[in-house]
């Protein structure tokens, strides 16, 4: 099995808060290629839910204006989602950092529980995760 590579992403401890850590998987996210506006609801990414949303409302009226056919229409709307998937893991790391997330380890593992191990095994982690 391949190794997978692991941001990990540490908010800092506030005034009634503890500290969060999330670990965001590098590459395509089948899920979000799959299911886009739920993936991003799912990772409460609320801008990026909405922007799907528009994307696919605009996907839909371009293939309208140029009046495609089904087939074209379904081409359109894998390009879209072969996009979505392959950007989603990078919007959820921008969305991240907008709410104060810094960005302190990359890890290469076989799997996420195992990320989550080495990760804290480095003695780098000392939170709930996310």
């Amino acid at each position: 099995m391949a190794l997978k590579i692991y941001s990990v992403h540490v908010r800092p401890a506030d005034a009634g808060r503890e500290q969060d850590i999330v670990l965001v998987r590098e590459g395509f996210s089948v899920w979000a290629f799959l299911f886009q506006v739920l993936w991003a609801l799912y990772h409460r990414l609320w801008l990026v839910a909405l922007l799907f949303l528009v994307i696919g409302v605009a996907s839909e009226a371009l293939a309208a204006w140029f009046g495609l056919s089904p087939g074209g229409k379904l081409v359109l709307a894998v390009a879209t989602a072969i996009l979505i998937g392959a950007e989603a893991n990078n919007l959820r790391r921008w969305t991240l950092a907008r709410r104060g997330y810094q960005e302190v380890d990359i890890i290469a593992a076989h799997s996420l529980d195992e990320a989550e191990e080495r990760h804290f095994g480095n003695g780098l982690g000392t939170g709930a995760m996310v």
